[in-house]
């Protein structure tokens, strides 16, 4: 059997309590330890916390001031189009200024805007300072047309010096930018924009924005300044028309006078020579007939010759006749709905005997039962004058084609032939009075020269229109139209 006394018991539990003591403080340094690590982890997260807090305070001021400058610039571009639509609509310089309303300027993020152009400055009223306006004028009189002026900067040019002293010295701004308005022609102003603010530097973006503003306004400036001079142009040419037409309507009423005149000459002075020339034929033709005995044969000889110049002379009268009647209206013409198959048909065998003796050949091309509106005894002259003609100056063996086709809402009918042709310079006066082609046959051809001016009369009467196609050597075409 085991037996303790008390100093061993006293001992043992000594040791126990030790045991438990070291226990316990161990625990508790382990537990500080854990504690003073997870502390230094919490601190440091702590300190990460007040970063990331940092940063994002830092981060939404600037998206604050980044979205604060973005609706600064979509403000100025929406205000830049609705001045452009206001400045555009317009082509009144002076409606263009006043449509630039304090508002819409203020909204471009600019506190001062001055206009100085050419002929007037913008706004008119309200100019602060007189001394800056000088200074603007001055600055316009000496303002390159592709240079900006912005200030206060270093400026080498001392008259730009001076201008920016003068102008920070007589406006209440900090800062400022002067553009040009320029036109596609020349230089028209300036435009001075200014700002109060000393610590708002002119941004690029804001530059741009200012430098499409003076873009458009001087556009539109531009536009209204040509429209007005369109516009006092176009009055000017309307009243030189109105005097021109004036002058013409004078002209041509002096000239209806002078052509009855000339046409009532003709008239009365063809008339005395037909009955001059009436009783010469008259007694020609009783001499070469022998009613006043036989005369010698060169006698007999020479009043043939008479004879066939006083049948010229009458025929030339009664063109002359025929054309002043035509002229003045006193012809009676009757244009009504009638065959022009039937009276071509009809001219053409009028002159077969001819064409016969001098050995041509005639062709004639018609539809059948044509029909067109006319007077028949008019468009008869106008067909035996062409056929005869296109007979004078068609060499023997030739051939002559008279034909006729229908057209949108005419009818054409021409005579060609295969003879000598008409030069360009004779074409252009053809239809002229008196005017007789230098065609070698011709000299060899006696006419009047008022065969083809009859002619054009009558087709003009009609309403219609006559030419003629031509080569030298080839043959010529002439051609007429009528209505349906």
């Amino acid at each position: 059997m085991i037996t303790l006394d008390f100093s061993d018991l006293f001992a043992f539990s000594l040791l126990i309590i030790i045991f438990f003591l070291s226990l316990f403080i161990h625990l508790k340094n382990e537990k500080i330890r854990v504690l003073r690590k997870e502390l230094e982890r919490l601190r440091i997260l702590n300190k990460e916390l007040e970063t990331q807090t940092k940063l994002i305070i830092k981060t939404d001021l600037e998206l604050r001031e980044t979205q604060e400058e973005l609706d600064k610039k979509i403000l100025m571009l929406s205000t830049l189009q609705k001045i452009s639509h206001l400045i555009t609509t317009t082509l009144d310089e002076r409606e263009i200024l006043r449509r630039l309303r304090p508002s819409l300027i203020k909204n471009l993020g600019v506190d001062k805007v001055l206009i100085i152009l050419d002929k007037f400055i913008f706004p008119e009223e309200n100019i602060e300072n007189r001394e800056l306006l000088l200074t603007l004028k001055r600055l316009n009189e000496n303002f390159e047309k592709t240079s900006y002026f912005e200030g206060p900067h270093e400026q080498k040019d001392p008259f730009l010096e001076e201008t920016q002293n003068q102008i920070l010295k007589n406006s209440k701004i900090s800062h400022f930018l002067v553009l040009p308005l320029n036109t596609s022609r020349e230089r028209i102003g300036i435009i001075f924009f200014g700002w109060k603010n000393p610590f708002k530097e002119i941004d690029e973006t804001q530059k741009e924005v200012l430098q499409l503003f003076s873009s458009q306004l001087s556009q539109a400036i531009e536009n209204a300044r040509l429209f007005e001079e369109v516009y006092h142009a176009q009055r000017e040419l309307e009243l030189k028309v109105k005097e021109r037409t004036h002058e013409l309507e004078e002209a041509l009423e002096k000239l209806e006078k002078i052509s009855k005149m000339k046409s009532d000459f003709v008239s009365a002075v063809s008339h005395e020579l037909r009955g001059l020339l009436t009783p010469i034929k008259g007694y020609t033709s009783l001499l070469i007939n022998g009613s006043f005995g036989t005369l010698p044969v060169q006698a007999t000889e020479r009043l043939k010759r008479i004879d066939k110049h006083t049948d010229s002379l009458i025929d030339m009268i009664n063109k002359l006749l025929d054309i002043a009647r035509i002229e003045s209206g006193r012809e009676e013409i009757l244009i009504n709905k009638n065959n022009l198959t039937e009276l071509i048909k009809n001219t053409a065998e009028l002159f077969l005997p001819q064409i016969k003796e001098k050995g041509l050949n005639l062709e004639v091309n018609v539809p059948q039962d044509l029909y067109a509106q006319f007077d028949p005894k008019q468009i008869e002259r106008v067909l035996v004058n062409l056929v005869g003609n296109a007979i004078k100056f068609t060499p023997q063996g030739g051939k002559i084609t008279i034909e006729a086709k229908e057209l949108d809402k005419e009818v054409e009918v021409s005579v060609k032939d295969t003879g000598v042709g008409i030069s360009p310079e004779d074409k252009e006066k053809i239809f002229d009075e008196f005017y007789r082609t230098k065609a070698s046959i011709n000299s060899e051809i006696q006419g009047s020269g008022l065969g083809l001016s009859l002619v054009k009369r009558i087709i003009q009467v009609h309403g219609g229109k006559i030419g003629v196609e031509s080569e030298l050597g080839k043959g010529s075409r002439f051609f007429f139209t009528l209505k349906k």
